[in-house]
């Protein structure tokens, strides 16, 4: 049973009521709701709740808490976590069922896939509703979020507000928090694409197992003619593959679809070739991952009744997702900014400029503050030995020490390298360092706008910074 009534809603719920208004949305965000929506206050500080509560009750909103009010459309129950999914699904059903819904997880490559599919089935007019990492993408109508998978509240309106304009086609981030916190409780899924298992967020999982097989359990969130796409090479496909049927998955063979021939190949610092079902073809996209993620989008958007003919067309019209790989040249020197912050990701990107490279590798990053420490040291180690310049500096201090960030990255590291606390001064640096065809990698925080420290967001973006040094001749190349 779907219904917007109140009094059946929270009948259904087991709570008495005998409003009969009809109810216009759901949220556990006080500063979201408005007149005659369901505001569910969720476990805070009772000084916090208590605030929240107020504040709805004040937009004419009903609130459903765990608390006891004696106050007029507040409703009291008890376990709030299980009711507000069984809220959920009796008000907006399983909206999911008349779209197609793409989920991207995997440690690295979940925004470009994310956007190469996007990208391309538009290219053929499809409307889609885009969720990623820091942005809703809503038929090109673009909001800003906090988490690459927003929290169930969030996305269901989202899927509502889609459902409205005609949106059919949803492509998500998936994270590993998502799954863990069960913020994608109303989806079920068309298709998932697993890119990469490597080690990440250790401060949130612990251990390596419990990560992966958070990041398998969402194979349960498939529809029951849902396929998942993955490499057959990739670490991890064996021990995925055993926990799924034959009919759950398509297997993508590495060999098989890219498979590089010398005399036609051209894998260089401006283009990369590949051929997939015996086609050519050709992109701006470079790096060995971003053709491993443009195959993964290709054999999905395909599967969904694009032709590998047309396909072959709008590969060479893709434009690089925005702080993913953005190559800005000038002067004769490369410059590469990228979101890498795993060893996996760092490593990837410096063991490609050393391919195409046509003099040195410059590479410049940073360790996000409150988040996994056993990384920090690997990460350095790999830029000593992948680069010919390491420049160490801040990336999100957060709430952490500088200094202790810093004396984290050094532990046990062989190899020169230079620390510059402040970014804009280390980018400055790497820049008037840089000779002529230098390649230099700026890591970490791809198209972030803000750098967090101790609780404040300063405004802060990798290319706009470089785009002003250059503008302004700050930079003095020879």
């Amino acid at each position: 049973m779907v219904t917007n009534k109140l009094h059946e809603l929270l009948t259904l719920l087991h709570i008495a009521c005998e409003d009969h208004r009809i109810i216009q949305g759901i949220s556990n965000d006080s500063r979201i709701v408005q007149k005659d929506w369901i505001f569910v206050s969720e476990h805070q500080s009772k000084t916090k709740q208590l605030q929240y509560i107020q504040e709805a009750l004040q937009k004419q909103a009903v609130v459903l808490c765990d608390i006891c009010l004696q106050e007029e459309n507040v409703y009291c129950c008890e376990n709030i976590q299980h009711i507000q999914q069984v809220l959920l699904e009796l008000y907006y059903g399983y909206r999911y069922q008349d779209m197609t819904v793409i989920g991207v997880t995997g440690t690295n490559g979940k925004t470009s896939v994310a956007g190469m599919i996007t990208q391309l089935l538009r290219l053929h007019d499809y409307k889609v509703l885009r969720i990623g990492t820091h942005e809703v993408d809503m038929d090109c109508e673009k909001q800003t979020i906090r988490n690459t998978t927003p929290d169930v509240y969030t996305i269901v309106n989202l899927l509502e507000e889609a459902y409205k304009k005609k949106i059919r086609y949803i492509v998500m981030e998936v994270s590993s928090h998502a799954i863990d916190q069960n913020r994608i409780a109303l989806l079920r899924y068309d298709y998932l694409i697993y890119t990469t298992i490597q080690q990440d967020h250790l401060d949130y999982h612990l251990t390596k197992t419990h990560y992966r097989f958070t990041k398998y359990k969402l194979r349960k969130y498939l529809k029951s003619n849902g396929k998942i796409l993955l490499y057959k090479d990739a670490d991890f496909y064996h021990e995925f593959t055993a926990l799924l049927t034959d009919d759950m998955y398509v297997a993508i063979d590495y060999e098989k679809p890219i498979q590089y021939i010398k005399e036609d190949i051209e894998f260089d610092i401006h283009q990369s070739k590949f051929t997939l079902f015996g086609v050519c073809f050709k992109t701006s996209l470079l790096g060995q991952w971003n053709i491993d993620n443009l195959v993964q989008a290709i054999v999905c958007v395909h599967l969904l009744g694009v032709c590998i003919g047309d396909l072959q067309n709008d590969v060479k019209k893709l434009q690089p997702e925005k702080g993913r790989m953005e190559v800005l040249y000038t002067e004769d020197r490369y410059i590469w900014i990228d979101y890498a912050h795993t060893p996996s990701a760092l490593q990837q990107i410096l063991r490609f400029a050393n391919i195409v490279k046509k003099n040195r590798v410059i590479c410049l990053f940073g360790c996000g503050g409150n988040r996994d420490r056993k990384k920090r040291a690997m990460m350095t180690q790999i830029a000593c030995d992948e680069s010919d310049i390491v420049v160490l500096t801040t990336d999100n201090p957060r709430d952490e020490s500088i200094q202790q960030i810093f004396d984290d990255m050094m532990i046990g590291v062989s190899g020169s390298y230079k620390m510059i606390e402040n970014r804009g001064e280390a980018i400055k640096h790497c820049l008037n360092i840089a000779k002529k065809n230098d390649i230099i990698v700026i890591a970490g925080k791809g198209d972030e706008h803000t750098q967090e420290i101790q609780g404040v967001y300063y405004p802060f973006h990798d290319k706009t910074y470089i785009w002003d040094l250059l503008h302004e001749e700050e930079i003095s190349w020879k």
